[in-house]
């Protein structure tokens, strides 16, 4: 069971993302849901008794088939986003991991669909221009480059 509390304005959820660098580390992998333009890191949902690292390699696995790879805690981001319906309150756990996109067969420049859903499609895009997408977090390269772990407020 997902941790996510959800009443009539109001959800809460507590989720993993992941800040997956190619190789070269200039391009950095984000996605969509096929009907919007709102783009985030993949990952999902943390569930009851799971650590946000085991989330986290699940969810690497199940939608993108990458297994085995270093995960480093970056960022525990508190983000509070409205639509003017719904009151979003988020607990995130975002990591970084450097992969070689053509062992997971990832290496290309198209839209592609996971393995996991085909409503969503992913993007490898310049590190350089990430400010040119809409997506939160909008301080990925600060987490790409600080030696610390960042605690975020979004409000």
């Amino acid at each position: 069971m997902d941790i996510a509390i959800n009443n009539e304005n109001d959800r809460f959820i507590c989720r993993v993302s992941a800040i997956i660098l190619n190789k070269e580390n200039n391009k950095i992998l984000i996605h969509r849901k096929i009907n919007m333009n709102y783009y985030m890191l993949p990952g999902g949902k943390v569930k009851i008794n799971e650590s946000s690292i085991e989330a986290m390699r699940r969810e690497l696995s199940e939608e993108l088939n990458i297994t085995n790879e270093k995960l480093i805690l970056k960022s525990i981001n508190e983000g509070f986003i409205s639509n003017g319906e719904t009151n979003w309150h988020e607990i995130g756990f975002y990591y970084l991991l450097t992969i070689d996109e053509e062992k997971y067969h990832l290496d290309t420049n198209e839209e592609f669909s996971g393995q996991e859903a085909d409503y969503l499609l992913y993007k490898w895009v310049e590190i350089s221009s990430l400010c040119n997408f809409s997506i939160n977090p909008k301080n990925i390269t600060d987490l790409i480059t600080s030696k610390e772990i960042i605690h975020n407020i979004d409000k």
